[in-house]
């Protein structure tokens, strides 16, 4: 979610109606994202968890897991992850 389309999805989906959505990415959020997402959710009412680092990495099997664990309900996923940078 720390790039351009991600970010943007992210809020696209408070702004439409989504009550919760994971942002999952191994790259943490800076700081003017923090604060992009933060005006986010104040002006929905929605909530935006991040998972990044160790929990955002999409390259461990057990982090993907407890990420679908951190809701009781998940109702779509959109994956628009790629392997790219030095992350891989």
């Amino acid at each position: 979610s720390s790039g351009f389309v991600g970010s943007r999805l992210v809020e696209m989906l408070l702004e439409r109606g989504s009550s919760t959505v994971i942002a999952f990415d191994i790259a943490a959020p800076t700081s003017t994202l923090q604060q992009r997402f933060a005006d986010v959710q104040a002006k929905t009412g929605g909530k935006i968890i991040v998972l990044s680092q160790s929990e955002g990495d999409l390259t461990n099997a057990a982090a993907v897991e407890a990420a679908f664990k951190k809701v009781p309900k998940i109702d779509i996923v959109y994956h628009i992850g790629a392997l790219v940078g030095p992350f891989h």
